[in-house]
């Protein structure tokens, strides 16, 4: 060893992953059997009383959004579930991009924040009606899932609003300001009916 002999063979070499390997990866993985582990930790750890005192004040508190997961101009590395977008480069070239969309759920403030389950966004469908599957999931999955749901300004429409309030859910909207008007509509609808 000390003279060097297996230097070569001990050397690491030190590669960092390509553009598409969190795609590989995802590929690879089977997502049903991902958002079935998730229910048993989410299980496990609601058996074992982990978000007793809440996760924010005392409410326990979870995060509903939308994510692209994968997106990719081979063919090869897409799926049959995956959403097809046409554009043109800057050199005047048609590319397809194949993209998988997902709702996904979890809880947020005081750790752990686990993640109470993903839902696909077919190809055909938007994301507003992928959140309301993964809501009636997880109800179904966890009855009792979390106190307070935030979601993004998408998801301010009366469909999410009214699922939120069937399940006894208090739902808490941010809506940024380029969204403002939609507040100023809401304002104007309830000045009327004497809410505000």
């Amino acid at each position: 060893m000390r003279q060097g002999y297996f230097n070569k063979a001990l050397k690491q070499k030190i590669t960092k992953g390509s553009a598409e390997t969190f795609g590989n990866v995802l590929q690879a993985a089977i997502i049903e059997q991902y958002i079935q582990f998730a229910r048993d930790i989410i299980k496990t750890a609601r058996y074992n009383k982990v978000y007793q005192g809440g996760t924010i004040d005392g409410f326990t508190v979870a995060a509903l959004d939308g994510t692209e997961l994968t997106r990719t101009e081979s063919q090869h590395r897409s799926c049959k579930l995956c959403k097809a977008s046409k554009y043109t480069k800057e050199d005047g070239t048609k590319v397809i991009q194949m993209h998988e969309n997902f709702v996904g759920a979890s809880y947020v403030g005081k750790p752990p924040n686990l993640i109470l389950g993903i839902e696909r966004v077919s190809p055909k469908e938007g994301e507003t009606t992928a959140a309301l599957r993964l809501l009636d999931n997880l109800k179904s999955w966890h009855y009792y899932y979390a106190d307070v749901v935030a979601l993004d300004s998408l998801y301010a429409n009366a469909p999410v609003i009214n699922k939120l309030l069937e399940q006894n859910v208090i739902g808490v909207i941010r809506v940024k300001q380029e969204h403002y008007t939609l507040v100023q509509d809401a304002e104007g609808l309830f000045s009327s009916r004497g809410l505000i």
